[in-house]
């Protein structure tokens, strides 16, 4: 691979918006969620709107970018100096990163938030932490297969 060919624009720009696509699709599983949630409760059917409901769709991508915003920053900025070629290998070490770096962004966001709530524990931050290392994991892992070059040996 070529110094001048890698696409560094394109891999920093991609990894950077990762939070972005997380939250494409989060959204609409925290929009089924929530209509279950309201189907199963009769009490609850008049208390939220139509557009506030489906305004998770639209939310969800730009918070995650807000919040997740540092950590994808310094990630973009490791991959685009790495300069990684496309390989099972090394999207599997990306991947997992990824995954890694979004539980600890989750986990210092939950426990900073929540620290000084009455019955807070420390395991109440094991289903958030979960899900950002999963979504995190699949995100960073798609992004890496479908943006970073190809190795050619010449």
């Amino acid at each position: 691979m070529n110094v001048k060919t890698f696409p560094a624009m394109k891999v920093f720009f991609m990894f950077l918006l990762c939070p972005f696509f997380a939250g494409l699709i989060i959204g609409p599983i925290f929009l089924i969620i929530m209509f279950v949630d309201l189907f199963s409760d009769a009490r609850l059917l008049g208390q939220v709107k139509g557009g506030e409901a489906f305004s998770i769709l639209l939310t969800a991508p730009i918070f995650g970018e807000i919040i997740f915003f540092i950590p994808s920053l310094v990630f973009a900025s490791c991959i685009t100096l790495l300069r990684p070629a496309n390989s099972f290998k090394i999207c599997r070490i990306i991947s997992i990163c990824g995954g890694a770096i979004a539980s600890l962004w989750m986990f210092m966001a939950d426990y900073y938030l929540l620290r000084n709530s009455s019955g807070y524990s420390f395991f109440d931050s094991y289903v958030p932490v979960s899900i950002a290392f999963v979504v995190g994991l699949l995100v960073t892992g798609g992004i890496a297969y479908w943006t970073l070059p190809k190795n050619s040996h010449k």
